[in-house]
């Protein structure tokens, strides 16, 4: 892919043909690259169990490319929410008699609190859990592999990149032969590739 700049001038925009003239005034110079590919990693550590990342593989968005043994997980999760159904069970109880000042308020602020940190505890669990799986953010590819099945891998450490095909850098540069044409041209960009144009703008 390719950015150039012309003369909307003398540029067909029915036939998109390289004219004599046209030629003369392409002023391109040109660098393409993908947006910066991002680096992704798991929000909690463990072993790898099911890794299906392969490198320049497309991926949609949604896919499971890498799982950690979850059984640890799913042990803690389970844990945390039989505590925390009890404590919401105590707090409704605690409440409904503090409503009625058949308990005092340092009962009911003590069952409102280990109602609150069971929770905590309990959604941590529950996200821990789901975060198990790293799941493609986007459709793209994968640039970079970091690990192999079976490798124990660090929370927030990087264990593969992706890139987004939906969004693209170019940059290039205007040659000097712009400030010699007269009269001045209305500039525009295009982009083409292998010689064929999908996009034209005036700037």
């Amino acid at each position: 892919m390719c950015l150039g700049i012309w003369n909307t001038n003398i540029y067909s925009t029915y036939n998109r043909v390289w004219s004599d003239e046209l030629r003369k005034i392409i002023l391109i110079c040109q660098e393409e690259k993908y947006i910066i590919p991002r680096p992704y990693s798991f929000r909690v550590g463990g072993p790898i169990k099911r890794f299906n990342a392969q490198l320049g593989k497309f991926y949609r968005k949604g896919e499971v490319i890498a799982a950690i043994d979850s059984r640890d997980f799913i042990i803690r999760k389970d844990e945390a929410e039989v505590v925390y159904r009890q404590a919401k069970a105590e707090f409704q109880r605690i409440g409904n008699l503090y409503e009625q000042d058949n308990i005092s308020g340092s009962a009911y602020e003590k069952a409102k609190a280990d109602h609150t940190r069971a929770k905590a505890t309990y959604e941590t669990a529950e996200n821990e859990l789901k975060d198990t799986q790293l799941v493609t953010p986007f459709d793209g590819y994968v640039q970079e592999i970091k690990i192999e099945q079976h490798q124990e891998v660090k929370a927030t450490v990087p264990v593969l990149s992706f890139i987004d095909l939906s969004r693209i850098k170019v940059s290039g540069k205007i040659s000097h032969k712009v400030s010699f044409i007269s009269p001045k041209p209305q500039l525009g960009i295009g982009f083409y590739r292998f010689g064929n144009f999908f996009l034209f703008v005036s700037v």
